[in-house]
């Protein structure tokens, strides 16, 4: 534990805490319900992480973020979320990534693929999340 200050000067505790990704993934409540999801991604590496059914937006962004790393991404960003829809992201031959999200499946998949295309080739689904 350490003392830091806040913008008005007054000592407030920080706690630094250093626990594994599987822990911190075991802390995000995994419901079976429809909510939010989300797609993390890391380019280097190819690599990714999904989410669907948690109950915010901020559960389901951590908790595709953490897949991402625990897949063995060195840089993970969101790219894409959905509440109670479907997000799908595509992967082109080149590398090139395009997401699309809507209300149905054939709809999401055609768009993200469409978009793809429109700078890459060869492009597919390489993760998706549905609610």
């Amino acid at each position: 534990m350490r003392r830091a200050h806040s913008s008005s000067g007054t000592a407030i505790r920080v706690v630094c805490l250093a626990p594994s990704l599987a822990l911190l993934l075991s802390l995000v409540t995994l419901s079976a319900y429809a909510g939010w999801g989300a797609i993390a991604y890391s380019f280097p590496e190819g690599v990714g992480g999904t989410s669907s059914g948690l109950p915010s937006l901020a559960a389901a962004q951590l908790h595709a973020l953490l897949k991402c790393y625990m897949n063995g991404g060195t840089r993970c960003h969101v790219k894409t979320w959905e509440r109670n829809q479907c997000a799908i992201l595509a992967r082109g031959r080149h590398g090139g990534v395009a997401w699309s999200t809507d209300n149905d499946w054939y709809a999401a998949l055609g768009e993200g693929i469409e978009r793809c295309y429109r700078f890459d080739s060869q492009c597919t689904i390489i993760a998706y999340a549905c609610d």
